[in-house]
């Protein structure tokens, strides 16, 4: 749930368009902007610093953010962190899809139009030029991004911005038949 941490003084910022999973829990400073979407068993943890989600982002079911303190971490308008994504004290671009099972490390960079294969990883310090596809172990380019894998990317975020209108609708009712 988006609640204030223990002994935290920064709780979550979201746009009231935002929908975070009933089964999330975000700790700290959490900003979430218009239309983004947190899922199900997902973990965001700010611990002391920030993590800033764009417009019509979305965190896919079971991801885990974190950042040490101090840090901030920054997702692009108009991506998607697919499941089981796991990252630390990063910065994500825009139109940026990064697949199932991934392992973005600290200080990673990912620049703008960046698909990351499902389970690739990055190195600490990392930087993925604009507009390639990645993949492996650590992540290396395989080609440059192709209309096709531009056009899942954004059929992929409108997909998840109605889900979670959807979602946010029957949640609601839930909460208030109890």
């Amino acid at each position: 749930a988006a609640e204030r941490a223990p002994g935290s003084n920064e709780g979550p910022e979201l746009h009231p368009t935002a929908f975070v999973a009933n089964t999330a829990v975000l700790s700290g400073r959490i900003v979430a902007g218009p239309r983004t979407s947190i899922w199900y068993g997902c973990e965001l943890d700010a611990a002391g610093g920030e993590i800033v989600i764009r417009d019509r982002t979305n965190v896919q079911d079971n991801s885990i953010l974190r950042c040490t303190p101090g840090a901030r971490m920054v997702l692009g308008e108009d991506t998607t962190i697919g499941h089981n994504v796991t990252m630390a004290d990063c910065t994500i671009g825009d139109r940026c899809l990064i697949g199932i099972g991934s392992l973005v490390a600290p200080g990673t960079v990912v620049e703008d139009d960046v698909f990351l294969a499902a389970g690739a990883s990055t190195s600490p310090g990392q930087v993925l030029g604009a507009g390639h596809l990645y993949g492996g172990q650590p992540a290396r380019v395989i080609a440059p991004l192709d209309d096709r894998k531009r056009a899942l990317i954004r059929h992929t975020i409108g997909t998840y911005c109605e889900y979670a209108e959807e979602l946010a609708r029957v949640q609601m009712r839930a909460a208030t038949t109890r």
